[in-house]
């Protein structure tokens, strides 16, 4: 494989850029000791020093200033993010500066000149761990995992060639079905270009990388491993993630009634679960992303993908199950810490029709409430909230939702 091969996608809590140039400061933190009368002094090691990377990156396109802001948020955002080092790949980093340039002679460009440092854990307590960052370790150790189980069960060697057409048509079907997520959800368009693009090369590469396949596992599931940077959001790249957890259920079944037959039966498998398998792992990875409106919300999430995962486990090797246990558990305990914070969903029944605004001040003695109420059940006037329609309204541990007065309503759990 290349060092080209091996480039990854520059990205920072999950927001992509472009980069051509790139440096890292690196060493050892040493101690000088000189003494009156001796020489040589004594260095003191104290450790490596933390590793400063500087990174000039930039973004373009006819929206590019889409792009440019939703990379400026994620610069300045509280506490340290997952950056992804097109060289070093992913790392937690915090960044310590930025400066942003943009000119009218270069229209459709911003450029960024920004510094990341690394982050370490707390080594002090700590009440509340980085449970995202531990769902992103657990999911990068399938990488390597998904790509050797692959090349241990797939083999066209030897087989006759309607075996290698089976192969061909089965790969290709991925790579459509890879394509294909894209089309219902937003996406960012500098990066779908380039996405397309490599899912069409691989296309094209099959006639050789068939009889590879460890190269072939890495490009697929490279591919599929993009989604977060493509998507317009870790919600959005959720829903192209979720158009894959099925992908080849239809396939018809083969009968294995001699050795080619049991071998094609073997790659169909193993050309399925390289698509379901890193499809839910990176799911994971994005659903510990996503920034829930309610504990409903983050549960139904995590079940889902939980639930895929645990269908692949009874069929997974030693390895492949360990690290998709470790990822299953990961999203669960990231959920139980994040969902504790997040609203309720309860149902609340107005008996007069009334404004938004009087409802939101009866429950919540807060009338700037009355826009998540309007939003929320997608009320069509506000002015006129009509009696006796059950609305969604959001409660947490630390409000109490009050129901009085005798244009009140019933509150009940949703």
């Amino acid at each position: 494989m290349s060092w080209r091969d091996q480039l990854q996608r520059a990205s920072f809590r999950g927001t992509p850029f472009h980069t051509r140039v790139d440096g890292v400061e690196i060493g050892r933190r040493q101690v000088v000791h000189e003494y009156p009368l001796r020489d040589t002094p004594y260095i003191e090691d104290m450790g490596r020093k933390l590793r400063r990377f500087t990174i000039e990156a930039y973004v373009i396109g006819p929206k590019y200033m889409a792009a440019r802001d939703k990379l400026m948020a994620a610069i300045e955002q509280t506490g340290p993010g997952a950056l992804v080092h097109p060289y070093f790949g992913q790392m937690r980093a915090s960044v310590t500066a930025c400066r942003l340039k943009q000119s009218s002679r270069e229209g459709g460009m911003a450029r960024f000149s920004i510094t990341f440092v690394e982050s370490g854990e707390n080594k002090f307590p700590d009440t509340k761990p980085d449970t995202p960052a531990i769902v992103d370790e657990k999911a990068d150790l399938c990488a390597g995992v998904f790509e050797e189980d692959f090349a241990a069960v797939f083999s066209i060697e030897g087989m006759p060639e309607f075996i290698l057409g089976e192969a061909n048509a089965l790969v290709q079907g991925a790579l459509d079905a890879v394509a294909a997520i894209s089309d219902a959800v937003p996406t960012i368009p500098s990066e779908i270009t380039g996405f397309v693009a490599d899912i069409e090369k691989l296309g094209a590469d099959l006639t050789y990388l068939i009889y590879q396949p460890a190269i072939l596992a890495n490009r697929v599931r490279s591919l599929i491993g993009r989604v977060l940077s493509v998507a317009d959001g870790p919600a959005n790249a959720l829903s192209m993630l979720r158009a894959l957890f099925g992908h080849g259920d239809d396939v018809r079944a083969v009968s294995v009634t001699t050795p080619s037959r049991r071998q094609q039966a073997a790659n169909q498998a193993a050309i399925i679960n390289l698509v379901q398998r890193p499809a839910l792992v990176e799911a994971a990875r994005v659903a510990s992303q996503i920034s829930y409106e309610s504990r409903g919300q983050a549960i139904a999430i995590r079940d889902e993908i939980a639930d895929g995962i645990d269908l692949h486990l009874d069929a997974a090797g030693d390895a492949a199950y360990s690290a998709m246990q470790a990822v299953r558990i990961a999203l669960v305990k990231d959920i139980a810490v994040r969902a504790a914070d997040l609203s309720r969903i309860l149902s609340y029944t107005p008996k007069t029709t009334e404004p938004a605004l009087v409802i939101a001040h009866r429950l919540y003695q807060d009338a700037t409430r009355e826009s998540d109420i309007v939003a929320r059940n997608r009320i069509r006037h506000p002015g006129f909230v009509t009696g006796g329609q059950t609305l969604e309204v959001l409660t947490t541990d630390g409000l109490t939702l009050r129901s009085t007065g005798r244009a009140g309503g019933g509150l009940a759990n949703a």
